[in-house]
Protein backbone atom coordinates (compact mmCIF):
# COMPACT_ATOMS: atom_id res chain seq x y z
CA UNK A 1 0.00 0.00 0.00
CA UNK A 2 1.39 3.61 -0.51
CA UNK A 3 1.59 6.43 1.21
CA UNK A 4 -1.73 7.95 2.30
CA UNK A 5 -2.33 11.80 2.53
CA UNK A 6 -4.04 12.80 5.23
CA UNK A 7 -3.42 16.38 7.10
CA UNK A 8 -4.25 17.37 10.67
CA UNK A 9 -7.20 19.13 11.35
CA UNK A 10 -6.63 22.79 12.29
CA UNK A 11 -8.37 22.18 15.98
CA UNK A 12 -6.06 19.17 16.68
CA UNK A 13 -2.78 20.27 18.81
CA UNK A 14 -0.22 17.46 19.61
CA UNK A 15 0.84 17.95 23.33
CA UNK A 16 3.91 19.00 22.79
CA UNK A 17 2.92 22.20 21.47
CA UNK A 18 1.36 23.33 24.82
CA UNK A 19 3.81 21.21 26.70
CA UNK A 20 6.10 24.13 27.52
CA UNK A 21 2.96 26.70 28.83
CA UNK A 22 1.99 23.74 31.09
CA UNK A 23 5.01 23.32 32.46
CA UNK A 24 4.99 26.89 33.28
CA UNK A 25 2.00 26.61 34.86
CA UNK A 26 3.09 23.63 37.08
CA UNK A 27 6.25 25.34 38.23
CA UNK A 28 4.28 28.68 38.86
CA UNK A 29 1.87 26.36 40.57
CA UNK A 30 4.54 25.10 42.54
CA UNK A 31 6.16 28.38 43.66
CA UNK A 32 2.56 30.39 44.53
CA UNK A 33 1.92 27.11 46.82
CA UNK A 34 5.24 27.05 48.72
CA UNK A 35 5.35 30.68 49.04
CA UNK A 36 2.05 31.10 50.34
CA UNK A 37 3.16 28.43 53.04
CA UNK A 38 6.13 29.90 54.27
CA UNK A 39 4.56 33.66 53.64
CA UNK A 40 6.70 35.25 51.02
CA UNK A 41 5.40 36.87 47.85
CA UNK A 42 5.67 35.57 44.09
CA UNK A 43 6.45 38.14 42.20
CA UNK A 44 4.52 39.92 39.83
CA UNK A 45 6.38 39.12 36.65
CA UNK A 46 5.66 35.34 37.62
CA UNK A 47 2.05 36.25 37.18
CA UNK A 48 2.43 37.61 33.89
CA UNK A 49 4.02 34.73 32.86
CA UNK A 50 1.10 32.68 34.31
CA UNK A 51 -1.40 34.72 32.48
CA UNK A 52 0.35 34.22 29.11
CA UNK A 53 0.68 30.33 29.58
CA UNK A 54 -3.31 30.31 30.50
CA UNK A 55 -4.11 32.06 27.25
CA UNK A 56 -2.59 29.79 25.63
CA UNK A 57 -3.23 26.80 27.47
CA UNK A 58 -7.12 27.07 28.34
CA UNK A 59 -8.51 27.28 24.41
CA UNK A 60 -6.57 24.01 24.00
CA UNK A 61 -8.28 22.44 27.02
CA UNK A 62 -12.04 20.84 27.17
CA UNK A 63 -14.42 23.56 26.87
CA UNK A 64 -17.20 22.80 29.38
CA UNK A 65 -18.83 24.96 31.23
CA UNK A 66 -17.73 24.84 34.77
CA UNK A 67 -14.24 24.33 33.40
CA UNK A 68 -14.55 27.75 31.00
CA UNK A 69 -15.76 29.49 34.45
CA UNK A 70 -12.81 28.46 35.76
CA UNK A 71 -10.30 29.24 33.32
CA UNK A 72 -11.80 32.77 33.44
CA UNK A 73 -11.44 33.15 36.58
CA UNK A 74 -7.69 32.15 36.43
CA UNK A 75 -7.06 34.84 33.77
CA UNK A 76 -8.54 37.37 35.54
CA UNK A 77 -7.25 36.89 39.19
CA UNK A 78 -3.34 36.14 37.79
CA UNK A 79 -3.80 39.77 35.67
CA UNK A 80 -5.00 41.62 38.97
CA UNK A 81 -1.89 39.82 40.74
CA UNK A 82 0.69 41.57 37.87
CA UNK A 83 -0.16 44.54 39.79
CA UNK A 84 -0.91 43.92 43.00
CA UNK A 85 0.37 45.86 45.95
CA UNK A 86 2.03 44.34 49.54
CA UNK A 87 -1.50 45.81 51.33
CA UNK A 88 -3.82 43.65 48.82
CA UNK A 89 -1.48 40.75 47.98
CA UNK A 90 -2.62 38.36 50.79
CA UNK A 91 -6.45 39.04 49.85
CA UNK A 92 -5.61 38.54 45.83
CA UNK A 93 -3.64 35.41 46.82
CA UNK A 94 -6.36 33.96 48.45
CA UNK A 95 -9.01 34.55 46.06
CA UNK A 96 -6.25 32.98 43.71
CA UNK A 97 -6.34 29.80 45.65
CA UNK A 98 -9.54 29.42 46.51
CA UNK A 99 -10.77 30.66 42.44
CA UNK A 100 -7.85 29.45 40.32
CA UNK A 101 -5.50 26.87 42.17
CA UNK A 102 -7.79 24.58 43.30
CA UNK A 103 -10.51 24.61 40.60
CA UNK A 104 -7.71 24.69 37.99
CA UNK A 105 -5.68 21.38 39.65
CA UNK A 106 -8.84 19.86 39.77
CA UNK A 107 -9.86 20.54 36.06
CA UNK A 108 -6.57 19.13 35.30
CA UNK A 109 -7.30 15.60 37.40
CA UNK A 110 -10.70 15.24 35.35
CA UNK A 111 -8.76 15.71 32.15
CA UNK A 112 -6.35 13.07 32.91
CA UNK A 113 -8.80 10.38 34.02
CA UNK A 114 -11.94 11.31 31.53
CA UNK A 115 -10.52 12.97 28.40
CA UNK A 116 -6.59 11.51 28.16
CA UNK A 117 -6.80 8.75 26.03
CA UNK A 118 -4.15 6.07 26.83
CA UNK A 119 -2.31 5.57 23.45
CA UNK A 120 -0.88 2.38 22.50
CA UNK A 121 0.86 2.23 19.30
CA UNK A 122 2.87 -0.18 17.40
CA UNK A 123 5.42 0.26 14.46
CA UNK A 124 6.05 -3.23 12.75
CA UNK A 125 8.83 -3.08 11.28
CA UNK A 126 10.72 -0.85 13.62
CA UNK A 127 13.69 -0.58 11.24
CA UNK A 128 15.10 -1.77 7.45
CA UNK A 129 16.57 -0.43 4.44
CA UNK A 130 14.77 1.86 2.82
CA UNK A 131 11.84 1.56 0.95
CA UNK A 132 10.39 0.67 3.85
CA UNK A 133 6.68 -0.35 4.26
CA UNK A 134 5.81 0.27 8.01
CA UNK A 135 2.22 -0.70 9.40
CA UNK A 136 0.91 1.74 12.39
CA UNK A 137 -1.34 0.04 14.43
CA UNK A 138 -3.15 1.88 17.34
CA UNK A 139 -6.00 0.16 17.72
CA UNK A 140 -5.58 -1.36 21.62
CA UNK A 141 -5.96 2.37 22.73
CA UNK A 142 -7.79 3.14 25.34
CA UNK A 143 -10.55 6.14 25.88
CA UNK A 144 -11.55 6.11 29.55
CA UNK A 145 -14.84 6.76 29.17
CA UNK A 146 -14.98 3.32 27.06
CA UNK A 147 -16.41 5.15 24.16
CA UNK A 148 -14.91 4.43 20.78
CA UNK A 149 -12.33 6.17 19.80
CA UNK A 150 -13.26 7.33 16.13
CA UNK A 151 -11.06 6.60 13.40
CA UNK A 152 -10.24 10.49 12.80
CA UNK A 153 -9.07 11.19 15.62
CA UNK A 154 -6.00 8.85 15.10
CA UNK A 155 -2.82 10.79 13.67
CA UNK A 156 -0.19 10.17 12.60
CA UNK A 157 3.17 12.37 11.73
CA UNK A 158 6.48 12.38 12.95
CA UNK A 159 8.57 15.25 13.17
CA UNK A 160 12.07 15.63 10.83
CA UNK A 161 15.19 16.91 12.04
CA UNK A 162 14.77 20.49 11.23
CA UNK A 163 11.55 20.20 13.67
CA UNK A 164 8.82 20.13 10.72
CA UNK A 165 6.01 17.73 11.47
CA UNK A 166 5.06 15.15 8.58
CA UNK A 167 1.80 13.77 8.09
CA UNK A 168 1.70 9.89 7.45
CA UNK A 169 -2.37 9.24 7.70
CA UNK A 170 -5.18 9.15 9.66
CA UNK A 171 -6.81 6.36 11.34
CA UNK A 172 -6.26 3.22 14.01
CA UNK A 173 -3.87 1.45 11.20
CA UNK A 174 -1.96 3.28 8.48
CA UNK A 175 0.41 1.72 6.15
CA UNK A 176 3.13 4.00 5.07
CA UNK A 177 6.40 3.47 3.24
CA UNK A 178 9.45 5.96 3.70
CA UNK A 179 11.47 6.18 0.81
CA UNK A 180 14.60 8.24 2.64
CA UNK A 181 16.40 7.22 6.07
Amino acid sequence: MGKISATIPNDYVANYEIQEDYSTILEIFVEIDAASKVGTQVSQSRFAELNASFQTVFPKFPQEYAFKVTYQQCLDISQSLITYTSIDYQTKLSSFMTNCYKPFSDIVKKINSQYSVVANAKASPQSGPVPLTVTFDARSSKDPSNDTIPSSNYFRYYRDTDGNDTTIGVGPVVNTTFTEE
